[in-house]
């Protein structure tokens, strides 16, 4: 199993974590604030998403990155931080192989 930090890592970010707490409230995913120790780097929210609900997590992290990239005015090779188009190259990767996946029940869906 990794470790809180080690998921942590997975996400461009800026600053160095301080803390990781729960926010209360959510109701179908687990809802973390996460602070950085320097006052001039942003702080996070970061969901676990609830995959039992969402039963296609890597198709709705692509829907949130195109809505996300179309609200702020961003084309797919306009980059706003130096992994940015490496991130988006591994989600890509991530779609095409559950569609892969998927093929055949997708087909006989048509």
């Amino acid at each position: 199993m990794h470790s809180r930090n080690d998921l942590l890592q997975q996400f461009c970010h800026e600053g160095t974590i301080a803390s990781v707490q729960p926010l209360a409230g959510g109701l179908i995913n687990d809802t973390f604030l996460v602070r950085t120790a320097e006052a001039d780097k942003p702080d996070y929210v970061l969901q676990r998403i609830n995959h039992h609900v969402f039963t296609d997590v890597d198709l709705l992290q692509h829907n949130i990155e195109t809505v996300t990239g179309h609200l702020n005015g961003d084309t797919y090779y306009k980059t706003t931080y130096p992994e940015h188009n490496l991130v988006r190259t591994r989600n890509q990767l991530r779609l095409f192989m559950r569609v892969q996946e998927r093929r055949d029940e997708m087909l006989l869906a048509v």
